[in-house]
């Protein structure tokens, strides 16, 4: 069986944003959702980190 995941991106949206595409993710049937563990962004600018 195939299955689809979500990839949200930690460095490309603010935390909040990705909650949001999590749940609609969900919503639409996404399988899982999946996220990255950077501690701290990648770029010093535009970048976010949920610092988990």
């Amino acid at each position: 069986m195939i299955k689809f995941g979500y990839a949200a991106q930690q460095e490309q949206h603010h935390p909040l944003a990705l909650l949001s595409h999590a749940r609609l993710a969900e919503k639409a049937g996404f399988d899982s959702i999946w996220s990255s563990d950077h501690f701290h962004p990648w770029a010093d600018k535009n970048a976010h980190s949920a610092f988990a």
